[in-house]
């Protein structure tokens, strides 16, 4: 906070022992001072001093560039489609055939995308 005024916020998701760490909104006003971050520093704190929190995870995609310099450690996460009638059903397998399409050019696309930041 800044004279009362949010600056930045983390959204962490407890279940049980686990606590994903959602998301990271912030004043874009104070973008140069790095609130995401700070806040973000403030977060494991605040969880390493928890005794009922035994796994966090970021929930970032992989060379994020705020998230890996301060956890580099990953949980690996994955997606399932189950289709809800028993039987081949031609619809539901080309929709999942197009899911992992798109999965894998959009993991891709933000790859090039955060390569070509660092580089910037």
């Amino acid at each position: 906070r800044l004279d009362g005024q949010p600056v930045a916020a983390a959204l962490v998701i407890l279940g049980g022992a686990r606590a994903s760490y959602f998301k990271t909104p912030y004043d874009e006003r104070y973008a140069r001072f790095s609130p995401g971050s700070l806040i973000t520093q403030a977060l494991t704190r605040h969880l390493l001093a928890d005794p009922g929190i035994r796994v966090t995870d970021s929930l970032a995609t992989a060379h994020h560039p705020m998230i890996d310099r301060l956890w580099p450690d990953r949980l690996e996460v994955c997606d399932w489609m189950v289709g809800l009638r028993p039987g081949a059903n031609p619809a539901f397998a080309l929709m999942a055939r197009l899911e992992v399409a798109r999965t894998r050019l959009r993991r891709r696309l933000r790859t090039v995308w955060h390569q070509m930041r660092r580089r910037a």
